[in-house]
């Protein structure tokens, strides 16, 4: 849930690109090889420098990968479930944040 929160929050985010996380993310986030420290650092130097990359991303996160797939008919009704669920997660914590 972390990614989602920092999402929901528009705070860019960095993650692994291993396991389940590219899916978690879409196209929100910076993936990185978690057992490379350098590419890591300049995931991290680039969103801090990188103004445009930053809000960019800070965007994409506010509308992630699984409303998407939801809206345009490709989730199975099981992922429509669990859709629906973040989607309140989400939007409680947002309430909770005063976004």
């Amino acid at each position: 849930m972390p990614l989602l929160e920092a999402m929901a929050c528009g705070v860019p985010v960095i993650t692994s690109n291993t396991s389940s996380m590219p899916e978690v993310v879409g196209g929100a986030a910076i993936l990185v090889d978690p057992h490379d420290v350098d590419e890591m650092a300049a995931a991290i130097t680039r969103v801090l420098s990188d103004e445009a990359l930053r809000d960019r991303h800070a965007r994409r996160g506010h509308r992630p990968r699984w409303t998407v797939l939801v809206e345009n008919g490709s989730a199975s009704d099981v992922e429509r479930v669990r859709v629906s669920r973040l989607a309140v997660i989400v939007a409680s914590y947002r309430e909770h944040l005063n976004l």
